[in-house]
């Protein structure tokens, strides 16, 4: 699609002015991290259903304040994220490295600890689908498949890592995850980390999927389901990287208000 090559040569560009403007200051790193783990943590969190807006997610995250009348499985999922967002910055010191099993299920189980506990970590063991209006549109992989899928698909990312571009590999590798469904629950927030994994690793910013865009996001990744194609959902991440990466320019030349 001449859309997505001509959005990957935007990213590129930005890409190579950050590297020039690298390393960044402890303070600049301090404060785009407190930025970006609030954005991602907010909007993975309202994407799947969390009411919590932004500023009290905020309060949540930084003060530990519990919002009144909001319902304690959405200060955790708040703190679960938060924790799942520090797990993975620690993979991305690693180098080279490649994503692992173990890993993915240790994202989940950050992800549904003191949720879900008995699923948190865990493959799931009974069937899942899509259903709207009673009738049943899409059906994930039986259970018994889910070990051999995920070794499949890890085998294709590590097979494709050398000759795609880190962008599309994140995108694919995210799509791979929600497409074999492997988890009862978090299969979401799960999928965006670990795409965000692939992009910090190769030395991009993380992408935000804004609420805002949750159906236009959502109708993309139902069509990589749908028909294998993934340019849609692409063009869309690298818009998300290419706002990331401005964002990251711009507080080193010091154009962005901090709070």
């Amino acid at each position: 699609m001449k859309e997505a090559s001509e959005a990957l040569l935007n990213a590129d560009e930005l890409k190579a002015k950050l590297d020039i403007l690298r390393p960044l200051s402890q303070t600049q790193t301090s404060r785009l991290k407190k930025l970006f783990d609030l954005d991602l943590t907010y909007n993975s969190n309202a994407i799947e259903g969390n009411t919590l807006t932004y500023s009290e997610t905020k309060l949540v995250l930084r003060e530990g304040i519990t919002i009144g009348g909001k319902p304690l499985r959405e200060h955790v999922e708040v703190t679960n994220h938060k924790a799942a967002l520090d797990y993975i910055e620690t993979l991305t010191k690693r180098a080279p490295y490649i994503v692992s099993e173990e890993e993915i299920l240790h994202v989940h189980g950050l992800i549904l600890r003191g949720i879900d506990d008995n699923n948190a970590g865990r493959y799931r063991i009974e069937q899942v689908y899509v259903k709207r209006q009673n009738r049943v549109i899409q059906q994930f992989p039986e259970s018994a498949m889910l070990p051999t899928l995920i070794q499949e698909m890890l085998r294709e990312y590590r097979n494709r890592s050398s000759d795609l571009h880190p962008i599309e590999l994140a995108a694919l590798f995210h799509l791979g995850l929600v497409k074999i469904h492997p988890f009862v629950d978090g299969n979401g927030r799960t999928a965006r980390l670990l795409m965000n994994l692939v992009l910090m690793q190769n030395g991009y910013p993380p992408a935000v999927i804004h609420i805002e865009d949750r159906v236009r996001y959502i109708s993309s990744v139902e069509h990589y389901c749908d028909t294998g194609d993934a340019d849609i959902f692409i063009v869309m991440l690298v818009q998300s990287v290419i706002e990331s990466l401005s964002t990251y320019i711009k507080t080193i030349e010091g154009n962005i208000v901090w709070e």
